[in-house]
């Protein structure tokens, strides 16, 4: 059911015409790197599509939500925020489901810069290791590595050059997220009275 009927009169002419705000590149930027928090912090200051955009990404009832995407779609033609809210317009009707009007947000979409796209502006992907320690003697490494594996940790050892010497650098786990690391950091620095450090890698 196209949207542009059930708008209500007194929204339309809250928003100004033109609407474009300098916050609104950092408020894609917040959404693609799923910064909830930051977005929720700019609601206060939002202004136009800005205000109206975050305020749908907070809205629980999908139906109104989707009516706040298809105003900002329908009255703000030029605004970085536009393509976002004609993705969200597509995957509502989609998920109703309401074939039909998804496929006209879709044939939108079709037309969509390359560097509108949030997956060409995703943030690195990174994992993240506890570095539990680095020693010249192997026996040395593969106690702390013993110590580690019977606190139910994955360990391995491998090979560094730090200012020209040889090392064998102990590390636990794998995790996908810095949170996740740094928690069993604090862990394993608990349990073992040693002072790991938190390690990142870029994929």
């Amino acid at each position: 059911m196209p949207y542009a009927n059930i708008i209500s009169l007194s929204l339309v002419l809250l928003l100004p015409v033109s609407g474009l705000s300098s916050e609104s590149e950092d408020i894609l930027q917040d959404l693609y790197q799923a910064e909830y928090g930051n977005l929720l912090r700019r609601m206060s200051s939002a202004r136009g599509a800005d205000s109206l955009f975050l305020a749908a990404i907070f809205e629980a009832d999908g139906a109104k939500a989707a009516k706040m995407f298809y105003t900002i779609y329908d009255q703000y033609r030029n605004h970085p925020l536009v393509w976002e809210s004609l993705q969200r317009l597509y995957e509502y009707n989609t998920a109703i489901p309401d074939f039909a009007e998804a496929e006209i947000y879709k044939k939108e979409l079709q037309s969509r810069p390359p560097e509108t796209n949030p997956q060409s502006q995703k943030p690195k992907s990174c994992i993240y290791w506890v570095q539990a320690g680095a020693f010249s003697s192997q026996s040395n490494a593969l106690k702390l590595k013993k110590k580690l594996t019977a606190l139910g940790y994955a360990v391995e050892i491998i090979d560094s050059v730090v200012e020209g010497k040889k090392l064998k650098v102990v590390r636990a786990g794998k995790y996908s997220s810095q949170a996740e690391a740094e928690q069993a950091s604090k862990n394993i620095a608990k349990k073992l009275k040693i002072t790991p450090r938190v390690v990142e890698e870029e994929l």
